[in-house]
Formats: C-alpha cells, sequence, structure tokens
C-alpha cells in the first residue's frame, strides 16, 4: 500500500465524468452550420440530433475530441448541444439508411422550412398588393391633375370670351 493511497482515492477517476472533461479539452473554434453541416479542417461533421436545435446559418462553436478525430463536440450559445461526426464515417458507423436521413430532412424541413416559406409568401402577397395598390392612387392623382388644368384653361377661356364681349360691347355702346 502506497503511503498516499487513502489522500488519492478520493479522487478517483469513477466519480469524474470523462466526458465532461473531453468537451472543454480540445481546441475550439466558431463555425457557420451549412447545409452540408458543419465544415472544419476540410472535412464536414454532422449529426442527426443536432438539426433538432440549430439551423442553417447559425454560429455555433465545435471542439475536437482528443480521444478520436473523427469527432467534434457542438456548442450553442455555450450550452453543449451533441457530438458530431465526420460525415463520411458517420454514415459506415451508424448504418443509417436513406428513409433514416430522409426522415431527418423531411422533419428538419417542417420544423424550419416550412415557417420560413409562409413568411415569405406572406411577404411577396403584402408588397404585390401595395404594389397594385400604388399604380392606382398614382392614377388616380394624375388624373385630378389634368382635370384640373381643364378646368383652369375652360375658366381662361370663359374669362377671355367675358373679355372679348365687354369689349364688343363697349365699342357698340361708344359707336352709337
Amino acid at each position: 500500500m502506497h503511503k498516499d493511497e487513502e489522500k488519492y482515492a478520493q479522487h478517483s477517476a469513477l466519480d469524474i465524468d470523462l466526458d465532461i472533461i473531453y468537451r472543454t479539452l480540445g481546441k475550439k473554434s466558431n463555425k457557420r452550420v451549412s447545409k452540408e453541416g458543419i465544415r472544419h479542417r476540410n472535412t464536414h461533421f454532422l449529426s442527426l440530433e443536432m438539426w433538432e436545435q440549430i439551423t442553417i446559418g447559425d454560429e455555433v462553436e465545435v471542439r475536437e475530441n482528443i480521444n478520436d478525430s473523427n469527432k467534434l463536440f457542438l456548442f450553442k450559445d455555450g450550452a453543449f448541444i451533441c457530438e458530431i461526426q465526420d460525415k463520411q464515417v458517420m454514415h459506415v458507423m451508424i448504418g443509417l439508411s436513406v428513409e433514416d436521413i430522409k426522415a431527418n430532412k423531411k422533419a428538419y424541413k417542417q420544423r424550419v422550412v416550412k415557417a420560413v416559406k409562409q413568411r415569405t409568401k406572406q411577404a411577396q402577397k403584402t408588397y404585390k398588393q401595395h404594389q397594385d395598390a400604388m399604380p392606382d392612387e398614382y392614377l388616380d392623382i394624375e388624373q385630378a391633375q389634368v382635370d384640373l388644368r381643364k378646368q383652369t384653361k375652360q375658366e381662361k377661356q370663359k374669362s377671355l370670351e367675358q373679355t372679348d364681349f365687354q369689349k364688343l360691347v363697349l365699342e357698340l355702346v361708344a359707336n352709337e
């Protein structure tokens, strides 16, 4: 028995969750999520679980797994999301079927893409209504201006006719 065995026995490796330690030891870097996953060192990493909490375009932090170079730890806003794997190795190791991948893509589209498409369609509809209303409004203003010019022109003509008539009457009275 070693003289300090009791001292070190209280800090045995069994009490410590090694996964949590491994998550903090690897080199970390900030990445942007693409539709292929997360690109790190010219390799794409992903997992099915990551799509439940993040979307394409999100900024995330990845930390290298010091025990397995085919895996990274994924964090968003400081919180651990999941462990992601090399895309090429993942298909072989996990044995994902095409149906699993399709189901996951469908769930992602339901959660993210559908809402974005609805907002886009609503914005397009509002824009079209606004555009349709604008020409009518513009034409109404232009028509009012044309009507005002006609009315002004007619009033000038009437006033000229009246002045001509008054001149003619004055000449007739003066000639008599």
